[in-house]
């Protein structure tokens, strides 16, 4: 009775079934792009903008902020470096802190993320120690400023490159290389330097394609090959 009287009342508000169906999704894609795990801290503010060369990711640069709020992410989730340079939102009772990806933390489980003392203190306000976090993935526009820059590895050459994007905005999905109009793909190590070893003389001018994970698109021409130096490329996702 009760189920018949609130159906015949003209104000009740029904929901189309494709716009229920689009709220679920958003919904739920909202709840797989959380994640929760422990929580712990290592590592001191870094004094350096190479002080993180040292980490996983071995960025030769980083700016003042990521030097104080970094993260080691857990193994599993850090996956061949690809979590490199991403920017990570976390929470805690109430209250969250952005940190930057640098690092790989191989005793976390899934979720897990090992976060530098100035981050854990500050968002916690408790002792070092162990605590469950929620976290997400988040845009590095308030964390990254400035331009992107590339830093090719020493030893790289006309026969072997091994190439490095530092303070990019959005995480690199892929980098080529477009020479004499054949397009040649790098591989990404576990030690977030991406690798093109290939049989022919690569010769200057040639393009460096930085693709995005949004699909961004950024070419850089390569008119001097100069390895173990910093390169402002003056171009920004």
């Amino acid at each position: 009775m009760l189920i018949n009287n609130i159906l015949k009342n003209k104000n009740v508000i029904t929901i189309p079934r494709t716009m229920f169906l689009l709220i679920f999704i958003l919904l739920w894609s909202y709840v797989q792009a959380m994640f929760t795990g422990d929580m712990t801290a290592y590592g001191p503010t870094l004094t350096t903008p190479n002080g993180a060369s040292g980490y996983n990711c071995g960025f030769m640069e980083v700016n003042s902020y990521i030097q104080k709020y970094y993260v080691a992410m857990n193994a599993q989730q850090y996956a061949g470096a690809t979590s490199c340079g991403k920017c990570v939102r976390v929470y805690y009772n109430c209250k969250f802190i952005d940190v930057y990806v640098v690092d790989q933390c191989g005793d976390c489980g899934y979720g897990g993320l090992d976060m530098s003392i100035d981050a854990y203190t500050e968002l916690t306000n408790e002792p070092l120690g162990r605590v469950v976090v929620d976290w997400e993935y988040i845009s590095c526009n308030d964390i990254v400023q400035d331009s992107i820059k590339l830093y090719f590895q020493p030893g790289s050459s006309r026969w072997w490159i091994g190439i490095q994007v530092l303070n990019s905005k959005e995480p690199i999905y892929d980098i080529d290389i477009s020479y004499k109009d054949t397009i040649h793909h790098l591989m990404l190590s576990s030690y977030n330097f991406w690798h093109l070893i290939h049989t022919f003389v690569l010769e200057v001018p040639f393009d460096i394609i930085l693709i995005s994970e949004t699909q961004k698109v950024i070419t850089y021409t390569v008119n001097t090959l100069i390895s173990d130096e910093l390169i402002d490329i003056n171009q920004q996702f």
